[in-house]
């Protein structure tokens, strides 16, 4: 299977890696610089602390890579973990956080609700009087994307995917409504799928 990778970020470089050692054969085309887009300009942020379900699962997922990825990547990405405190200011918004931490906590995520008395033994110095109630998740932290970004695009490499950059994707070619190629400046690559990682530029290559 032929596919083509519109974005050579994070998502990209990742859907490039996986692909590649599923047996496709991968080409990552990128306009401008390896992770030039949103990568460049990510917190590394990781957490669980989400109200959506599906977003609470995809999280819970991604940890499980961020917790293996110096021993499957070679890479030591700086995975930290501080734990995440949100607050509430309105009783409004700790009946909410109320609610997700349970959401949380059925979904395998250890969330914790705090009222406004717990909340100074989590983050010394907080003007605890402004809030009333807060929650908690230990295991939620931060990476460096940029380390990450560049272990995925090494076992991408090699595991066979090539990476392309200053190669916009100017068209996508379809015959009827299945995808056969992409063109560029440098000509066409043909292709059987196409991923569109291209980001805040996603809509513009869709």
């Amino acid at each position: 299977m032929h596919t083509v990778v519109v974005g050579a970020g994070i998502v990209g470089l990742s859907s490039a890696y996986h692909l590649a050692r599923r047996g496709a054969t991968v080409a990552v085309l990128e306009k401008d610089g390896i992770g030039a887009g949103s990568t460049d300009r990510a917190n590394g942020g990781i957490r669980a602390q989400f109200t959506s379900p599906v977003s609470v699962a995809l999280s819970r997922e991604s940890i499980a890579v961020w917790e293996r990825f110096e021993a499957e990547f070679g890479v030591d990405i700086g995975y930290r973990r501080p734990g995440y405190l949100l607050l509430a200011r309105e009783p409004e918004t700790a009946e909410a956080f109320a609610e997700t931490v349970a959401l949380q906590r059925d979904l395998g995520v250890p969330a914790e609700l705090l009222d406004a008395d717990e909340l100074g033994e989590y983050c010394a110095g907080l003007h605890a009087d402004e809030f009333v109630a807060g929650t908690f998740c230990a295991r939620d932290g931060f990476a460096d994307p940029y380390l990450a970004m560049q272990g995925f695009a090494g076992a991408a490499r090699g595991s066979g995917a090539t990476i392309e950059t200053k190669t916009p994707v100017t068209e996508i070619h379809r015959e009827g409504e299945r995808v056969v190629g992409v063109e560029t400046p440098a000509g066409r690559h043909e292709a059987d799928r196409v991923v569109n990682a291209a980001g805040p530029w996603a809509g513009r290559v869709a």
